[in-house]
């Protein structure tokens, strides 16, 4: 009797315990009732799914063991979603191509990314089989927001902005034209055009540009740093040559500088506010590509630039209730009172960071 009672007790609580630990399917779906405005030339579009795992497309926030699924596969809703929003509103015949590296929402399990949505593609367009280059959206957006509709909302939003921008994004001049197996392979062949991307033994020294950067060619190889510290994590990092005895002799200006490499860590220069000190910050060089903070300043005239790469995350203040994209953009612009810093990544291509994640919320009048 005592045996059975144990072994029913033992039964029950691995039945609560699977209970507990079992992920629950809960189901995203994208609202098919959005329509453009206006006309487009892409009546098609053509996804091919790269991303790692295609199991989910994420978590729910705070809740981690509730996994979010599609009742499709995530190519085929995102087709649907895209035929949605142009019924009635195509002109052309050509497709738009998206390489779909990741679309994940709430992942609580990496890196502290609750309520959030991390949309990365490349974006090509054309017919026939040869396609122009459109560019490539990757950013994560935070969200305020907790509630299961207001989170989907704003992932509708956000995803028809990103595929509107591409679909109606004007094409001007001369384009170099990829087939679907170049296209593929246009990442890795644009990195096998910079040296720095090619090799794990960086080369100390100073480089004073961006190319002698990309060539890992830098112009100056002997040097001293020197970080002072201030009050708390504060602290001033600079680079001297070295004097007759082996000391800190001549200044090297910071803004003469693009980027350091001291043999183990790197630091790249950055003009911390408008018109404000170049300060060197931390770079890392991170699964193929190079990371720094960066601040993007509505006085530098960086919102525009921020505007076509990244769609608004929303932040805490006045906007919080803002799910608009764009036209949320237009409100926060008279709202912030210092630069955005973000997490951003380093395009060779363009030779310019493009932000990422937001890494400080800035003040609000």
């Amino acid at each position: 009797m005592n045996a059975l009672k144990t072994l029913f007790l033992a039964s029950f609580a691995l039945f609560n315990s699977t209970l507990l630990f079992a992920k629950r399917e809960t189901v995203f779906s994208f609202d098919s009732s959005k329509r453009i405005l206006k006309y487009t030339e892409c009546s098609q579009i053509k996804i091919i799914d790269l991303r790692n795992d295609k199991t989910n497309i994420g978590y729910t926030a705070p809740n981690s063991r509730s996994v979010l699924m599609t009742n499709k596969p995530l190519g085929r809703e995102l087709s649907d979603y895209y035929y949605s929003l142009t019924a009635g509103h195509t002109t052309g015949k050509n497709e738009l191509l998206l390489l779909l590296y990741n679309f994940s929402l709430g992942d609580s399990d990496k890196y502290d990314l609750a309520n959030s949505y991390h949309f990365y593609g490349d974006f090509f367009r054309g017919h026939d089989g040869k396609y122009n280059y459109c560019g490539n959206t990757d950013t994560i957006i935070k969200f305020v927001q907790e509630r299961k509709e207001g989170l989907d909302n704003a992932i509708n939003q956000f995803t028809a902005d990103i595929l509107t921008n591409y679909m109606l994004m004007p094409l001007t001049g001369p384009q170099e034209l990829y087939t679907e197996d170049e296209a593929l392979q246009k990442r890795k062949n644009d990195k096998l055009k910079y040296p720095i991307y090619n090799t794990r033994r960086f080369k100390r020294g100073i480089y004073r540009s961006i190319d002698q950067f990309l060539n890992n060619a830098p112009s100056d190889t002997v040097f001293i740093k020197n970080v002072e510290y201030r009050q708390g994590y504060n602290r001033d990092i600079d680079f001297y040559y070295p004097n007759k005895k082996g000391k800190p002799g001549v200044l090297i200006p910071r803004d003469s500088v693009f980027a350091c490499y001291d043999g183990e860590r790197w630091y790249v220069q950055e003009q911390k506010e408008f018109k404000g000190p170049y300060v060197f910050e931390n770079m890392e060089f991170k699964d193929g590509d190079f990371y720094a903070e960066r601040s993007f300043s509505v006085r530098n005239g960086d919102m525009d630039y921020i505007n076509s790469v990244l769609y608004f995350p929303l932040v805490p203040g006045p906007s919080k209730e803002i799910l608009h994209g764009i036209k949320g953009l237009r409100i926060v612009r008279s709202m912030v009172k210092e630069p955005w810093r973000y997490v951003s990544k380093l395009d060779p291509v363009q030779k310019t960071f493009k932000p990422l994640i937001l890494a400080r919320v800035p003040n609000y009048e």
